[in-house]
């Protein structure tokens, strides 16, 4: 870990651009759960544990037909190229013998023709994908279906199972790098399994780790997105509001919110499992489309421009909440895995440095969530609560926090409610913001939003750009982007531009101390053509 002084300084960055959480931090050499590995005949399976209720089990790709005058679920048979078999992946099938892992992966633990895709192939393929040298990946899917969370306790079957299956597992040889949990479909329908749904979940995690004898085993926890019709779940806040308030080590949250739902209301799609798997997306310079097996897929070019590369004086605060040197893509792992490209926060602190070389050690935090309207950022939601939480364990560390980046709003432009009441909700997100902090003239550095281009629809530009341009509140810096260049898409920027925008960003941040008042800095200013 980089060392620095307290009197080193912190930027709080939030480059708001797109969507949820790191699965590869697990990859780090300390081991959770250790076994005997001399006989040379057995394996050091990496060994991860699948559980929880439908979508943990798999349902992408499941549709209703009618057979013989009777309804049944089937699966389509579709197995995109990111769940493809991999001879460095196995599971524990239902005979409880390592095999080659196929999907669906969930097959014979809880269900057999209605069996769909879950988001395990595409998460192993994924850090096989980013680390060739990670070894074989032992998955031992233990979901089941439409149980509720008083059905995990310990002595129910569904526990008892999750225990004996892991513990067969490690007669192989292996290593225990955490558990995958996705849960509380069937709790948000009554107010009995919601209502208690944290305590019990809680009580869960200790009793795993305790019978595990692994305190420490790595949990990650999907936090349930909102259900569709015809689907009722009347309870899903209070069981987002349960699962986002858990506190436990080594428990960590992502948010499922703004996954594709099928048309049951509730299950992901084919395509939403591989992004729970991969997680999504923030910061999206050099992001381009490919058509992977047929499928169109997003991913990073892998270009790096001169003015975003690692500098030993610029870190970043990680997904495990450490600090390391910074590089691009910058978000990656908070929300975005595979498809994370260059936002604008390395060329800032690089630029900063270029114009003071005595400034100091940048701590760049990284908090966006892409797909997020205003509405996702008040006191409560976990990417307000999350952007609060790492502001504060950055100070831990010794510094200054001197000032957010935020560039919000390409969500808010499509429709909804949220360009209606976006000046209010953006002052109170300030307000509540420096009051969380203790920091009643923090710097905001704000993008306003450039126009969108075809094929992007964005009938509300015009309203969202006003709201943001009227923002009056002391020590707001307002940056507009009109002008910046964006990519076929028609609403992320280009990598170019993303420099340009950091650019703008430290300028307006070096020249600080000349504001008085809340100002617009229009992106001509500094970038003439």
């Amino acid at each position: 870990m980089l060392k620095h002084k307290s009197s080193d300084e912190i930027i709080l960055i939030l480059t708001f651009l797109l969507l949820v959480s790191n699965l590869f931090w697990l990859m780090n050499p300390k081991s959770v759960t250790k076994c005997n590995t001399t006989n040379s005949n057995k394996k050091n399976v990496q060994i991860f544990l699948l559980a929880g209720q439908s979508n943990m089990s798999g349902r992408g790709g499941i549709s209703r037909k009618v057979v013989g005058g009777n309804v049944t679920e089937i699966w389509d048979g579709f197995v995109p190229e990111e769940c493809k078999p991999n001879h460095k992946i196995i599971r524990l099938n239902a005979a409880q013998k390592w095999e080659e892992a196929h999907e669906p992966l969930n097959y014979g633990i809880d269900c057999l023709s209605s069996c769909g895709l879950g988001p395990g192939m595409a998460f192993a393929n994924e850090i096989l994908k980013k680390d060739t040298n990670f070894g074989v990946i032992g998955l031992v899917p233990c979901a089941r279906g439409g149980t509720g969370l008083y059905r995990w306790n310990r002595g129910s079957y569904a526990y008892d199972d999750l225990i004996k299956r892991t513990k067969l597992a490690l007669k192989d040889g292996g290593i225990i790098r955490g558990l995958l949990w996705y849960h509380g479909e069937g709790d948000i329908r009554t107010n009995n399994g919601s209502s208690s749904y944290k305590i019990k979940f809680e009580k869960f995690v200790n009793d795993l780790r305790s019978d595990l004898n692994s305190p420490n085993l790595p949990i990650l926890l999907a936090i349930l997105p909102y259900p569709k019709k015809p689907f009722e779940g009347p309870y899903i806040e209070v069981v987002r509001a349960a699962q986002l308030g858990i506190n436990i080590s080594n428990v960590i949250k992502f948010d499922a919110e703004g996954l594709e739902i099928g048309s049951d209301g509730i299950h992901l799609t084919t395509p939403a499992q591989i992004q729970l798997g991969q997680s999504n997306m923030a910061g999206r310079g050099g992001v381009i489309k490919k058509i992977v097996g047929g499928n169109v897929t997003k991913v990073w070019n892998g270009f790096v421009p001169e003015e975003c590369k690692p500098n030993h004086k610029i870190i970043r605060l990680n997904v495990a909440q450490k600090w390391e040197e910074a590089h691009e893509p910058l978000n990656y792992g908070i929300d975005c895995l595979t498809s994370c490209g260059l936002g604008p926060g390395m060329a800032f602190a690089n630029e900063i440095l270029i114009k003071d070389s005595n400034f100091g050690v940048i701590g760049l935090v990284p908090c966006a969530r892409g797909g997020t309207s205003l509405d996702k950022w008040r006191i409560g939601t976990h990417p307000y609560d999350e952007l609060v939480k790492r502001a504060k364990i950055a100070e831990k560390s010794g510094g200054i926090i001197r000032g957010l980046l935020w560039y919000h709003g390409e969500s808010d432009v499509k429709g909804g409610n949220g360009y209606k009441d976006y000046k209010i909700n953006l002052e109170k997100f300030i307000h509540d913001f420096r009051s969380d902090l203790n920091s009643s003239n923090l710097p905001i550095f704000q993008v306003i939003l450039p126009y969108p281009k075809k094929p992007f629809k964005g009938p509300y530009i015009e309203e969202v750009r006003a709201a943001q341009l009227a923002i009056n509140i002391s020590n707001v810096i307002k940056i507009d982007a009109k002008g910046l260049e964006i990519g076929p898409d028609g609403i992320h920027l280009t990598t170019s531009a993303q420099v340009q925008l950091g650019h703008m960003f430290a300028h307006a941040f070096l020249s600080l101390n000349n504001f008085t008042s809340s100002i617009t800095y229009n992106f001509f200013n500094f970038f003439p053509f």
